[in-house]
């Protein structure tokens, strides 16, 4: 009733073609799309393990633990060349 939508679209749910989902949270729309709790931090702040912000956290902690490592050596590298010092060209 509230929404501003196409004829066309309208018969495409009608005909069940087509859905129209309401979700007050962008967590309702995650669990929708994938079929898997979203998830809720614990008083702990750790989200609930197979939850998607459970497997988001773990992923973006993976590729920092990742960069860190590969910047680290590099930053240790340069350090022991004396490469970190920047010397004017001549």
């Amino acid at each position: 009733k509230n929404l501003m939508l196409s004829d066309e679209l309208i018969g495409a749910v009608r005909r069940k073609m087509f859905n129209v989902w309401a979700v007050e949270h962008i967590n309702d729309g995650l669990e929708i799309l994938t079929g898997v709790p979203a998830g809720e931090k614990t008083e702990s702040g750790e989200f609930p393990p197979g939850s998607i912000h459970y497997l988001v956290s773990r992923k973006l902690a993976q590729w920092g633990s990742r960069s860190t490592a590969i910047m680290g050596g590099a930053l240790r590298n340069r350090a022991k060349t004396g490469s970190l010092i920047r010397r004017p060209r001549r």
